[in-house]
């Protein structure tokens, strides 16, 4: 018998199998290859939730929205003022960016960068006046930060100006996602050599590769997903389909992290230290991110890391261990602390499908070279509820169950055609189709990160 080679057989249907499958002797099942880890299981993972309670909200609009709310003791930011009378003991900034004139009122002291501490005078729309604290000259250099520590006021002292805290608020679209496969009345008979959940026919294999092709799709759109610029109301949308009405796409997590998030990279690429993490902790730390986070990356990025972790004690670090059970040693790295900070590793099968995050050096997506940090457990609320640090957005119920249709909380199945449930047409075909209308809403954005790791 010839060695198999890798093609396409000319069964219906069938594509990129071993022409081994249309010999006798071949065995009755088909050995799946496809690595089909979706974005699902992280959302589920990090609420701690199983995938029949995975968490969702329905809502009654296509745009949806949900707050950052601001820190209550906001650095200052000198990025792109003016500093007069640097070293001195009196100094005048101005271009304050905007919205610091709602936190910044008379009477507050703040910290220094190079040392010492300065008193709020005067706060006007360009910018403020203060004095040294202690009398002595400091140094102020525009391009940096100063913190509000405290706040002084007179004996006697008259009622000062409102402090004004906001929110940022975040914006979200929930999308139309649908695939569909078509069988004819010869291929829904069609025997192939393999079974699929028990059934030798290629209209299974087919509808089973729908499933998981549809939820490639949302996993793409949840973690890849950008969002667009046409709305569905939009009266003359600048993305619209085939009838001129608009299509809208939603924010995935990746562009959420990327606009509100942590967005770290290592000093030298494909290298981590303890440097990286220093760096990276800090920026969690300022973003008051919770304790314990899931860090995912592709096998190539999470190699990186357990390489480092497992270097550590022929590095001078004494405190690691490593635990030998009978006569197996796991070589691989799964959960380490640093800096108080729980990281949970694993590899995510998603970021290692080649069909999504590209296969070469050439066509790799950004996704694939970076480690992502998803933070476990639920969100703090102003108020003391929590919520879900990601969750998946749907409307408010499409459409009921009927003699050509399932609903599944965002997704719709469907068959028609002549050789549908219900006929619909006199056309020999099954359509099967799949539709999901379905969004991501992140909460606390910014206690998400994602660190690029390679080149």
């Amino acid at each position: 018998m010839p060695s198999p080679t890798q093609g396409t057989i000319a069964k219906p249907w069938v594509s990129a199998l071993d022409p081994l499958l249309d010999d006798i002797t071949s065995q009755k099942q088909l050995i799946g290859i496809r690595r089909n880890m979706e974005f699902m299981d992280i959302i589920h993972s990090t609420s701690g939730k199983t995938l029949q309670d995975l968490p969702s909200k329905t809502v009654g609009n296509a745009i949806y929205y949900g707050w950052m709310e601001d820190t209550l003791n906001q650095q200052i930011s000198l990025v792109g003022a003016t500093v007069v009378g640097s070293g001195t003991a009196s100094i005048t900034v101005t271009v304050l960016p905007a919205g610091s004139q709602n936190v910044l009122v008379v009477g507050d002291v703040l910290a220094l960068p190079a040392g010492g501490a300065i008193m709020v005078k005067t706060v006007a729309a360009a910018g403020f006046t203060a004095i040294s604290v202690d009398g002595t000259n400091v140094t102020l250099v525009a391009g940096t930060y100063c913190t509000i520590i405290t706040n002084g006021f007179e004996s006697g002292s008259s009622s000062p100006n409102g402090r004004r805290w906001g929110a940022t608020r975040i914006n979200n679209v929930w999308q139309i996602i649908r695939d569909k496969i078509q069988i004819t009345d010869v291929e829904k008979v069609n025997t192939i050599r393999f079974d699929v959940k028990g059934q030798p026919k290629i209209f299974y294999y087919q509808s089973e590769e729908l499933r998981l092709k549809h939820q490639l799709s949302i996993a793409g759109a949840l973690f890849q997903g950008r969002l667009g610029s046409t709305l569905f109301s939009d009266a003359s949308p600048t993305n619209a389909g085939a009838n001129g009405r608009g299509i809208q796409l939603t924010r995935g997590v990746d562009q959420y992290i990327e606009t509100f998030g942590v967005n770290d990279s290592l000093a030298a690429l494909g290298t981590v230290t303890l440097a990286d993490f220093d760096d990276l902790l800090a920026q969690l730390v300022a973003a008051r991110a919770p304790k314990e986070y899931l860090l995912t990356g592709s096998t190539a990025v999470m190699t990186k890391y357990s390489t480092f972790f497992k270097n550590l004690a022929s590095s001078g670090v004494t405190s690691t261990r490593m635990m030998v059970n009978g006569m197996s040693t796991n070589l691989d790295v799964d959960m380490a602390t640093y800096g108080g900070t729980t990281f949970n590793m694993a590899v995510s099968s998603y970021l290692d499908n080649n069909e999504m995050v590209g296969s070469s050096a050439t066509s790799l997506l950004p996704v694939a070279k970076r480690a992502y940090g998803f933070p476990l457990g639920y969100a703090p609320v102003v108020g003391g509820t929590k919520v879900p640090y990601m969750t998946t957005v749907r409307p408010e119920k499409i459409a009921s169950d009927g003699p050509n249709r399932t609903v599944r909380g965002a997704t719709m199945e469907i068959n028609h055609g002549g050789l549908a449930d219900t006929a619909t047409s006199g056309d020999m075909v099954l359509n099967l189709e799949m539709v999901s209308h379905i969004g991501l809403e992140v909460n606390n954005p910014q206690a998400f990160f994602r660190q690029t790791v390679l080149s």
